[in-house]
This record gives structure tokens, sequence and C-alpha cells, in this order.
């Protein structure tokens, strides 16, 4: 497990999951009273530490909402929703607007999406593009370039400052970004 302060009340952390044999990243971020979870995963090498510290982030009152990229990165979501009252899954169906000025866009893949992040010029991936492992990015395996490029032509051209995929390490160079969506 690695976890790593993006700015204040704003993190990211790795837990390794076995059923791919990977680590994959999952993101905290505290806006007022809101907590957003984004495709969180218990850590398995250190549960109890994590909800230690997560215990003591997530304050009485505090509303929990866990917001996935895709449906295969369920993970931890109820689990961590159901530890603290009134906290729940986030589905886009159940539509109405997310604190903070979270945005959730189509990423050009049958239910999948990604999250935009305005107050940290960020962007949350799931699995439509993914870290190549050398602190850059490419299309996610079956990602349609044509489809993401259409999807994400919006994306693209908002202020952005960082991306964290789910697959790979976080990474400032947007331009990454914006040359696979104009592919």
């Amino acid at each position: 497990m690695e976890a790593s302060e993006l700015a204040p009340d704003f993190w990211r952390w790795t837990g390794h999951r076995d059923t791919i044999g990977k680590d994959v990243a999952s993101i905290y971020y505290k806006t007022g009273t809101d907590v957003l979870l984004f495709d969180p995963l218990l850590p398995p090498e250190d549960p109890e530490g994590f909800w230690r510290a997560l215990d003591r982030d997530v304050l009485p009152g505090d509303s929990v909402l866990v917001l996935l990229t895709a449906r295969s990165h369920t993970r931890s979501a109820f689990q961590m929703a159901g530890r603290y009252p009134g906290g729940r899954v986030w589905n886009r169906r159940d539509g109405g607007e997310l604190p903070a000025g979270v945005t959730a866009y189509p990423s050009g893949r049958r239910d999948e999406l990604v999250y935009w992040l305005p107050a940290h010029g960020a962007l949350v991936i799931g699995d439509v593009i993914v870290g190549d492992g050398e602190s850059g990015l490419k299309l996610g395996p079956g990602a349609q370039a044509d489809e993401v490029a259409g999807a994400l032509r919006e994306v693209a051209a908002l202020p952005l400052e960082l991306l964290l995929p789910s697959h790979g390490s976080p990474v400032r160079d947007v331009g990454l970004f914006r040359a696979l969506v104009d592919q």
C-alpha cells in the first residue's frame, strides 16, 4: 500500500488487487462535510491501518459518497459506504449534482465514467486510459481511439492539471492526455 497527499484533504492510495494481480489506485477527496471516495479498495496490505486513517478523517455528520469509474471497480465500495451513517454509492441514474462541482463525463466506453474535480484541476480515470508504466498514458485494453476521442474531447478542453488513472501513476503532463484524445 502506498498513500500520497496530492493536496490538503485530497489523497491517492494504492492497494494490491488479487483478481488482476496488480496495484490499483483509489482517491479520497474531502470538501467541507462531503467525503468522496473514488473506486475505493480496502488495501489488503494494511486494512486496519487504513480504517483507522479513514475513521479519523470522516467526522460525525460528514456525508460519505462513493463514486465508481467503472462497474468493475466496485472493489470495496459498498463496505466503505456502509461503514458510515448515510454513506452511499452514487449511481449516475440517480441524477442530481455531485458535491464541490465534481462532474461525471462519459469516457467513450459503455458503463464507464471519468470525474472532473475542478478545485484541483484533476481528472479521475478508470480503465479507458491507463498508465503506460513509464509515467505516461495509453488507451486501456479494448478502448477504441475514435470512441474515446469523441467522448473526451470536451473533457480535454477543461483546465486540467492532474490525471489520476486507476492503473498507473498520477500524470501532470496533460498534453499526454490531450494527444490521446486527439488521435
